[in-house]
């Protein structure tokens, strides 16, 4: 596997592509949002989507295939049904059928999720991932590698403070990582202390280090 071009090119034309991974609920969407926040104050657009929102998209539109017309699935509804799905499907909670369609999908078209993201983000704008996994950074790596695309992987690491996510499989797997990925400490108790760390980390993080 290539390393991460993680050092921003004096090139104008390279694109910041910000993949953020870590354990559930340790803060990662928080993270974006003061990603987002950090580039927008640069007058700096910025095309965000989630893995997993893509995942949730493409769920509706299969749930929508088996629903009377008039009573159709929503992007809202699905959140609002949250690990509760017996409105539509009986048998199985909303966390299985998100990783079921997942398994499914990612079977048949490799790299789907990443494939879509890569089509719908526009040249001019940084891209933010807030959810990505091993597999998907390799092949965020391998799609981007004859393109002027800059990938910086950051892994956020801190406690896990919502108690929903305490027991869950995800929250305690071991984030991977590769030579050059950074990492985040989450440790603020505040969310303006998050956007300031965030503000220090980024500038170091996009500021080439010309010492030698």
């Amino acid at each position: 596997m290539s390393k991460l071009k993680l050092e921003q090119s004096s090139n104008d034309s390279n694109r910041n592509l910000i993949l953020i991974s870590g354990k559930v609920g340790v803060g990662k969407d928080t993270f974006a949002d003061c990603v987002e926040k950090y580039f927008e104050s640069q007058q700096m657009g910025v095309y965000r989507q989630s893995m997993a929102g893509i995942l949730k998209s493409v769920c509706v539109d299969l749930i929508n295939i088996f629903v009377e017309s008039g009573d159709t699935m929503t992007l809202e509804k699905l959140e609002g049904l949250k690990d509760s799905s017996e409105e539509y499907v009986k048998t199985k909670n909303m966390r299985e059928i998100l990783y079921s369609v997942s398994l499914i999908l990612k079977q048949r078209i490799p790299n789907l999720w990443v494939k879509i993201f890569m089509e719908n983000w526009e040249k001019g704008k940084v891209g933010v991932v807030p959810d990505v996994r091993f597999d998907e950074l390799e092949a965020f790596i391998r799609l981007t590698e004859s393109e002027d695309v800059v990938i910086h992987h950051i892994i956020v690491e801190g406690e896990v403070r919502n108690r929903d996510y305490s027991e869950v499989g995800n929250g305690v797997q071991t984030v991977k990582r590769v030579e050059s990925s950074k990492i985040y400490k989450n440790s603020h108790e505040t969310i303006e202390e998050m956007e300031s760390g965030v503000k220090v980390f980024m500038d170091n993080l996009l500021l080439k280090k010309t010492e030698v």
